[in-house]
This record gives C-alpha cells, sequence and structure tokens, in this order.
C-alpha cells in the first residue's frame, strides 16, 4: 500500500464511525455506549502508531 492511499477495514460486528462520530477514532475509543471493535484498534494502530493511545487522538 502507497502512503495517502485508503484503506478500507471491514468486520462483521463494526459500524460507520464516520456517520456516528464523524471519522474521529478518538470518540470511538471513548464511547462508552459502544464496544471498541478490534478493526478499531487496529485502524488507530496503522494511522497512529503501535503505541497509540486514546489521548493522542485528538
Amino acid at each position: 500500500m502507497r502512503a495517502g492511499e485508503p484503506l478500507t477495514l471491514v468486520d462483521f460486528d463494526g459500524y460507520d464511525h464516520h456517520a456516528v462520530h464523524t471519522g474521529h477514532l478518538e470518540r470511538v475509543l471513548r464511547d462508552l455506549a459502544r464496544i471498541v471493535e478490534h478493526e478499531f484498534v487496529l485502524a488507530a494502530m496503522i494511522t497512529h502508531g503501535p503505541l497509540v493511545r486514546a489521548a493522542n487522538l485528538g
């Protein structure tokens, strides 16, 4: 994959976080009403590195 190209992660129990949280991964990780599925953790790690924390996503 080349830098800047879109990447789509598909999971059977995920949801469209762009529609619910306007695409912000920090909001996904802080949303206590929903379970944080592995695709969101993987997306955060791909985008922000392997030691990502919710505080680093804002």
